[in-house]
């Protein structure tokens, strides 16, 4: 059997935990470098919720890998509310659209606010279109 992998070879994807969502907050906090991929999606599940879940998520860029002088790319039009656990909306952009949210924009992040302090949401963020596709740019991840 050949052990190949075709498509976690174009595709970098990591999840994030938002913890408390109360306040509008990147997730993940330390934003990800764009750089040499083509597009981005964002998908952002209800874990445990306690109130009525996501009440916005956006896609956000800025020049400077710690997030300082963000810009929105494009924000989710939240209309029915994802008010249960395993509820998801989902965003996606190019990395043209990224570049045009302001000067040397490449890392980007979710931001996310929740209806509730004791709300959680899983964030998955997929890179994909890589320059240089090479094996395992998503890998295990055990903590």
């Amino acid at each position: 059997m050949v052990a190949t992998q075709k498509m976690f070879d174009c595709m970098k994807i990591t999840s994030h935990l938002s913890g408390d969502a109360s306040t509008a907050k990147a997730v993940p906090a330390a934003y990800l470098d764009m750089r040499d991929y083509g597009n981005v999606a964002i998908i952002a599940a209800a874990a445990a919720l306690t109130g009525a879940g996501i009440t916005a998520l956006s896609l956000v860029a800025s020049a400077a890998a710690a997030g300082t002088s963000k810009a929105t790319v494009k924000s989710h039009a939240v209309g029915t509310a994802p008010d249960a656990a395993g509820d998801m909306i989902v965003l996606e952009a190019s990395a043209a659209e990224i570049a045009a949210a302001g000067t040397d924009m490449r890392y980007i992040s979710a931001w996310v606010d929740c209806a509730n302090a004791a709300d959680n949401i899983v964030v998955t963020i997929i890179r994909c279109n890589p320059r240089f596709p090479q094996n395992a740019l998503t890998a295990d991840v055990i903590a």
